[in-house]
């Protein structure tokens, strides 16, 4: 379905203004649906202990494993003063949300996508501040963008966890709707991937996708630092489910807001066009592998 949608952005079907509405309607109405309704139905109170590693381990990934790994590898294979704000930022922040839904929906269920919503959590915490630090200037440092963290999504999370704490049965009249109308989250968000993909300029990318930065990235983000949290992850007793999400958000490719953030900041985003591109083809392959691994 990601190829559909590569298909269809290359065709100019799903164009880049196309992207940015159907964007704003998986995140700010068929996700918050999507998990009210699994809250309800699938989070109880005795699962409030095993998944408190999902936002646990995202504060793992970011800031202990991805943070460092980038930080020395900068400075040992002295990448530019220039790219080394995104370089760091390619390295540290996952592609946590547009991939890892459709995915996590397909093979864990309802369940899946509630996970990777627990990991956002903390990975948003992360985002707005320290990764939108990376990329502002010096007058926009320092102030705490509350808006961008109590996204939609995660203030369904949050009314969706107080519901199904005090054991609130939705009436069919509330949570069908919710229920159909989440239910387009995993295809559109496929959807949406591959048009992203197909409409990042390649002009003046070509030169990037075989230079030393990339080998870099790739190796860091989705080899190195899946590695070593399928490691970590041996030495908790962790549900499956909520290991495989662990393991899956790592090894996510990098995150396309940093394209996002490089064009509003006036950085170059054909560097973060082209780690994005690279490690999400990448990934194709190596993600099965890792899940394979922890099986």
């Amino acid at each position: 379905m990601i190829g559909v949608g590569f298909a269809a952005g290359r065709l100019k079907i799903i164009k880049q203004e196309t992207t940015e509405g159907l964007t704003k309607i998986v995140f700010n109405v068929s996700v918050p649906c999507l998990i009210i309704a699994n809250m309800v139905t699938t989070y109880k109170r005795e699962m409030l202990l095993s998944t408190a590693a999902l936002p646990l381990f995202a504060f793992i990934l970011i800031l202990l494993v991805n943070f460092p790994l980038a930080y020395f590898s900068a400075k040992i294979f002295k990448i530019k003063k220039e790219e080394e704000k995104q370089y760091l930022f390619l390295n540290m922040f996952p592609n946590y949300y547009y991939i890892s839904i459709p995915l996590a929906g397909m093979l864990y269920g309802p369940a899946g996508v509630l996970y990777v919503f627990l990991f956002g959590f903390m990975a948003d915490i992360f985002l707005w501040t320290i990764g939108v630090g990376m990329f502002c200037n010096k007058e926009n440092k320092g102030k705490f963008p509350v808006k961008s963290i109590l996204n939609p999504g995660i203030v369904a999370l949050l009314a969706g966890f107080v519901l199904s704490m005090a054991r609130v049965n939705l009436p069919a009249v509330v949570f069908t709707p919710l229920q159909v109308v989440g239910s387009i989250t995993t295809p559109m968000a496929m959807l949406i991937t591959g048009a992203i993909l197909a409409n990042i300029k390649l002009e003046g990318v070509g030169k990037l996708f075989v230079s030393k930065d990339m080998f870099l990235i790739v190796f860091i983000r989705i080899i190195l630092a899946p590695l070593i949290i399928i490691f970590l992850t041996m030495f908790f007793n962790l549900d499956p489910v909520v290991r495989a999400i662990i393991v899956l958000q790592a090894a996510m490719p990098s995150g396309f807001s940093a394209i996002l953030f490089a064009t509003q900041y006036k950085k170059d985003p054909n560097y973060s066009a082209a780690a994005c591109l690279v490690t999400t083809g990448i990934s194709m392959v190596t993600l099965p592998l890792f899940l394979y691994i922890i099986r």
